[in-house]
Formats: C-alpha cells, structure tokens, sequence
C-alpha cells in the first residue's frame, strides 16, 4: 500500500474481485443513489462537508463517511 496525504491525492481506485460482496455492495450502493434522489443529494452534502476538512489520509475521510454510508446501505437492501 502506497501511503499519500490527502491534498496531494488525485484519484481513489478500488480494485475487487468481480461478483464478490465488496463489488455487489458498491453496485447496490450506485444504482440506489441512482434513484434515489433524497439520498443522492445527502451523500453529495456530506462528500462536500468532509472535502474541505484537513485529512492525514483517505482512511480518515473514508472513516468519517462510513455510518452514512451504511445507513445508505440499510436503505439500498430494503429498497432491493
């Protein structure tokens, strides 16, 4: 793993193995914020909020997304 500070971070890449859970969540979690609209603009005011923050790494960032984004999830299976 490459560690680079945040500001200087340009791109995230996931790399996964196809049709495994990982994969199915993401796919769950795109085609509901797809539809979604109420969720969609959340998560997009969250994203923004959490941008500007001083981050040491993408953890922290991702970190500080993650109860919204499960809450996002929880709602995604249902509407499955």
């Amino acid at each position: 793993m490459v560690d680079i500070h945040h500001e200087h971070r340009k791109t995230h890449i996931h790399v996964v193995p196809l049709h495994s859970n990982w994969w199915y969540d993401h796919i769950l979690f795109r085609d509901y914020l797809r539809v979604s609209h109420v969720d969609r603009i959340q998560y997009e005011g969250i994203k923004k909020e959490l941008s500007v923050r001083n981050w040491n790494n993408g953890n922290e960032y991702a970190s500080a997304k993650s109860d919204h984004i499960k809450a996002i999830l929880k709602r995604d299976r249902e509407w499955k």
